[in-house]
């Protein structure tokens, strides 16, 4: 039994949302595949731009049996391009003073009961577009809503994106793919929004009109049925938009998903990392006088300063804890402060507490905590 690939359409169209390579898509549907679409392409590239699609190294091509006319270019293309527009008819003074002469010169072979009948069916379909118009509406504030809810979780992981950096290079490139292809369905969602909310002119009539004419009746449904091709023409390009919104919010949940796996790995390391104390630290206690001469105290204290410079040039030591007792002696102590300082090329965390006097340390007493790996 031969299984059309067409069956897959709805995964190959979620695939074209989040990796825009070696897709196969639609010319006549606006780039969405259907079970029952006919005109396809095939691209190595494809890049959406809102209410435009670029296809890069692209070929067209029938797929199936089919007896109409090609609307779209087939064969090779270096670039080829889409655009909403395509798909709407061109209605301008000429073409709607055309329909409504033959309208009515069809409307005039019927009789009353006819029209009577036309007028429901009319405003029937009216109805129609109406409704799909106001569930379009819906779902696009909808998905509105989304993002808005969306955007300040984006936030944080945009302001720790220095620390993605540190990573190994697979998820570093892993995170700036999705981060650059999440920013690129946001700009297009954005460009479809003002695009999709834009004021769009009806042909209306006026009461006047009908009321005045020789025919109302004849009139009234001319009017109904231009306005029925008017709207109509509009549908389309409000669907096409709308099935397009449905890909890109697809791809934005998913590629939100993601980037929010990453953050909480990321996050939970790197709290982990902070607060997981040193393993099996051995810890060392020095106690300097910091009341002594600048010359003495150096002099008397340079094994230790030195053994300091050493560990932690070689970065043997995790954290140092210096506990001053009073805050005399603030040369000595800010000397001792610099020198460490300037040895601690491998960042070990330096704690600084000040302790007030008492009968087990006097004022000038400096202790010096090192926690070696």
């Amino acid at each position: 039994m031969k299984i059309s690939f067409l069956k897959f359409y709805k995964l190959m169209n979620f695939m074209a949302w989040v990796f825009p390579f070696f897709v196969i898509s639609d010319d006549d549907n606006f780039g969405t595949l259907e079970e029952e679409s006919r005109e396809l392409r095939f691209s190595f590239l494809t890049i959406k731009f809102g209410d435009v699609i670029y296809y890069f190294l692209s070929i067209g091509f029938w797929y199936g049996d089919h007896n109409e006319k090609a609307k779209f270019p087939k064969g090779f293309r270096f670039m080829y391009s889409l655009r909403v527009s395509q798909y709407k008819r061109e209605y301008n003074t000429e073409k709607i003073n055309d329909l409504k002469t033959k309208h009515i010169a069809f409307l005039r072979t019927k009789d009353s009961e006819e029209l009577s009948v036309y007028k429901e069916t009319l405003l029937y379909k009216l109805d129609q577009i109406k409704e799909k118009s106001t569930k379009t509406t819906n779902k696009f504030l909808a998905y509105l809503a989304i993002i808005a809810f969306l955007i300040p979780l984006y936030i944080p992981g945009a302001l720790r994106i220095g620390e993605v950096f540190d990573k190994p290079m697979w998820l570093v490139i892993a995170y700036i793919y999705l981060a650059g292809y999440l920013a690129y369905n946001l700009i297009n969602f954005v460009k479809l929004f003002f695009r999709f909310v834009q004021v769009k002119p009806y042909a209306q009539f006026k009461y006047s009109m009908i009321k005045n004419s020789s025919k109302p009746n004849i009139d009234l449904l001319t009017a109904l049925y231009i306005e029925y091709q008017l709207r109509d023409n509009e549908s389309v390009e409000e669907v096409s938009f709308i099935k397009n919104i449905d890909g890109y919010m697809k791809s934005i949940l998913l590629i939100s998903s993601f980037l929010l796996v990453f953050d909480i790995i990321f996050g939970s390391v790197q709290a982990e990392e902070k607060i997981k104390p040193p393993v099996s630290p051995i810890s060392k206690v020095f106690h300097l006088d910091l009341s002594q001469s600048s010359k003495m105290l150096f002099t008397d204290q340079f094994d230790v300063i030195k053994k300091f410079g050493e560990d932690l040039v070689l970065n043997k030591v995790t954290r140092i804890t210096l506990i001053r007792t009073g805050d005399a002696e603030s040369d000595n102590y800010n000397r001792i402060v610099q020198i460490i300082t300037s040895y601690n090329i491998n960042k070990a965390e330096i704690i600084q507490i000040q302790d007030k006097p008492n009968d087990m340390s006097a004022s000038g007493h400096l202790q010096i905590i090192v926690e070696r790996r």
